[in-house]
């Protein structure tokens, strides 16, 4: 006998959604007080929007350090409203619980299974949880991935030119979220070339559909080369350590496929798998959208693969999350099918009971845990933004002093007429010709700092370990008041740490006065 009829099954899935946002609320009330380095990063562009300052990390200088300008654009709402920390902790949730509910629907939608695009939600929760309630661009760029996965399904199932304009909006809007997801964009293009070939004046359409999408991204990062020699401060610098990165560590068990060692990841693919062998081919409407996601995932392997993120560190997975959507719609398919195969039998029910523990219960306990972890590790804002340091540092500075950093969140309570320059380029791109050589020395000669906030960055990344910094910090790191000159540089140091360094944060361990013969 069939064991849940589909009022059933529908009430099942209603449950495990409810159940999925209730924890993502607690999670995001569990870290309503904390903050992370890279993502408060956005808060002092919002800031300076709100100001009226658009674009600029210090005031008035331009910088395309904001991975997502627009998401720096919808935070700094807050700032007009009043309170900008707040604002960003609720807009970080209400847009987490958005994009879970987009991908679901649009998994249901393909899957034509509520249950099935329900429990798959639970594996997007897995990836999606930290990046998005702790205030990255992540859950915008996913909600828009779900849209625009929706929106290929009605167009290739119904050839209307308004779902094309549609798409070429999200075209247009990903590239500024995730510089990288515009690969999405030109796959999906070359997707809907190659289903409407046949249609002269539609793809026409798509043709200027897409290139008119591309002009904002043009104008963005070419006005960003113009005025700093890159495309993009952030994601020139950020791929260079990600290139690093994939350098030192060659081995397959490295990032992205070290992912594969998290169960509920592994389970996940497993069943997607399943789901891209089960697709009808005779359906085109589905086989498309298969071709589209295959390529999506299997690009974002590559480039990640190329360009890994170090695997340790908390937020790694929001790297390739724009390509999770098609994932899960995958993962929803292959649930959907194999329910089907015993829907007459008691084993469908142990099956549904397997993968509610597997895909949603199981992770999230394992996300719940980690954030009550991190509500402990007491990383307040003012501490990721190194308040106390700054303070002192808004005291002795001399008027329009140029401050060398590597944590740039630091700029936050740091006076309007000091300006931070960014050890690893990500606000400004400075750095960037001088990493490949590691000649950090001509760097500072060129534009020369007037305080360095030293941290334990010089002994971990080699652009730094094997260059003067290293040296410094080796020869008077523990003497405050001692100095030491190298070439045409004279270090003091003026400051040294009391206490140790959070280990989620490489805080500062001195601060060091520059001289320069």
């Amino acid at each position: 006998m069939n064991v849940l009829n589909n009022k059933s099954r529908d009430f099942i899935a209603y449950c495990i959604l409810i159940f999925i946002f209730f924890i993502t609320i607690l999670c995001g009330y569990l870290i309503l007080d904390i903050f992370w380095g890279d993502s408060s990063i956005y808060l002092i562009y919002a800031k300076n929007i709100a100001a009226g300052d658009f674009l600029s990390f210090n005031p008035g200088e331009f910088s395309s350090g904001a991975t997502s300008p627009l998401w720096a654009f919808m935070l700094s709402l807050g700032y007009i409203l009043g309170d900008g920390l707040l604002f960003s902790k609720i807009l970080s949730l209400v847009s987490t619980l958005i994009a879970l509910f987009t991908i679901f629907y649009a998994s249901f939608m393909i899957s034509k299974s509520k249950i099935s695009a329900a429990i798959s939600t639970g594996l997007l929760f897995y990836f999606l949880a930290f990046p998005g309630l702790i205030g990255y661009e992540s859950s915008f760029i996913v909600t828009l991935v779900g849209i625009l996965i929706i929106l290929n399904y009605k167009l290739i199932s119904n050839i209307d030119t308004k779902f094309l304009g549609f798409i070429g909006i999200i075209w247009a809007l990903m590239p500024l979220i995730r510089p990288e997801s515009v690969i999405i964009a030109l796959l999906n293009f070359i997707i809907l070339f190659f289903r409407f070939r046949h249609d002269r004046k539609f793809l026409i359409l798509t043709f200027l559909t897409f290139s008119l999408s591309l002009i904002p991204s043009i104008l963005y990062f070419a006005y960003s080369y113009l005025q700093l020699g890159v495309f993009s401060a952030s994601s020139n610098c950020r791929a260079f350590l990600l290139k690093h990165t994939a350098n030192i560590n060659t081995s397959i068990y490295y990032w992205p496929f070290r992912l594969l060692f998290e169960l509920p990841i592994t389970f996940g693919i497993v069943i997607s798998l399943y789901g891209i062998f089960k697709v009808n081919r005779e359906n085109r409407n589905i086989y498309w959208l298969l071709v589209f996601g295959l390529f999506s995932i299997i690009s974002y392997v590559l480039i990640f693969t190329f360009h890994s993120p170090p695997y340790h560190i908390s937020d790694s997975k929001r790297y390739i999350l724009p390509s999770i959507p098609f994932l899960i719609v995958f993962l929803s398919i292959g649930i959907s099918n194999i329910l089907k195969i015993y829907s007459k039998q008691i084993f469908n029910l142990v099956l549904i009971s397997l993968f509610i523990f597997g895909l949603v219960v199981f992770p999230s306990i394992v996300i719940t845990n980690n954030f009550s972890n991190l509500r402990d590790s007491e990383l307040t804002f003012d501490t990721i933004v190194e308040k106390d340091i700054i303070d002192h540092v808004n005291n002795f500075a001399e008027y329009n002093a140029t401050i060398l950093t590597f944590e740039v969140q630091s700029r936050y309570y740091l006076r309007d007429d000091l300006k931070i320059l960014s050890l690893d380029g990500i606000i400004d791109g400075k750095i960037a010709p001088y990493m490949s050589n590691q000649d950090i020395e001509s760097f500072l000669l060129e534009f020369k700092p007037r305080y360095w906030i030293a941290n334990e960055v010089v002994y971990v990344l080699p652009f730094y370990s094997e260059s003067i910094l290293r040296e410094v910090v080796d020869k008077t790191g523990q003497s405050e008041g001692s100095s030491i000159r190298i070439g045409n540089i004279t270090f003091k140091n003026i400051k040294t740490r009391e206490g140790p360094v959070d280990n989620e944060l490489w805080g500062y361990t001195q601060i060091y006065e520059l001289e320069y013969h």
